[in-house]
């Protein structure tokens, strides 16, 4: 379903229905649980971004005064960044690509570097429930 929101086309949840809030509250009891140095909680997304070149120089800040940038932009291609955060572990990390990739050839290697080495099981990835 989708609205549109200044012009722009929205994702939305279209209903509130027994089977949404089940697997909503699924996904909520893994956010509660202790912190496990054998099973962290890893949260991730990724987001895609437009790389621009500034064509004017800008202003910089002066007492009383903003600084100032030009609206005017060239574009300089795209990029994606990775983000994972271990909440409760108090650890977050990013990778930037060049260009989307899938999260295994994203985050994943930079993931299995940073908690992989403390983890002795994993459970099932959770799909991605697309909230943002």
């Amino acid at each position: 379903m989708t609205s549109s929101h200044g012009g722009k086309k929205m994702w939305c949840v279209g209903e509130l229905d027994d089977e949404y809030i089940f697997k909503m509250e699924d996904v909520l009891k893994i956010y509660e649980r202790p912190l496990s140095e054998r099973e962290p909680v890893v949260c991730v997304d990724e987001k895609p971004v437009v790389l621009h070149k500034d064509t004017r120089p800008s202003v910089p800040m002066q007492p009383g005064q903003v600084a100032r940038r030009d609206y005017e932009y060239e574009r300089c291609g795209t990029a994606n960044v990775f983000c994972g955060i271990e909440p409760k572990a108090g650890v977050h990390f990013t990778k930037v690509t060049p260009a989307w990739q899938h999260f295994g050839e994203g985050l994943g290697e930079h993931t299995s570097d940073v908690v992989a080495p403390r983890v002795y099981r994993r459970g099932p990835p959770v799909p991605q429930m697309h909230f943002h």
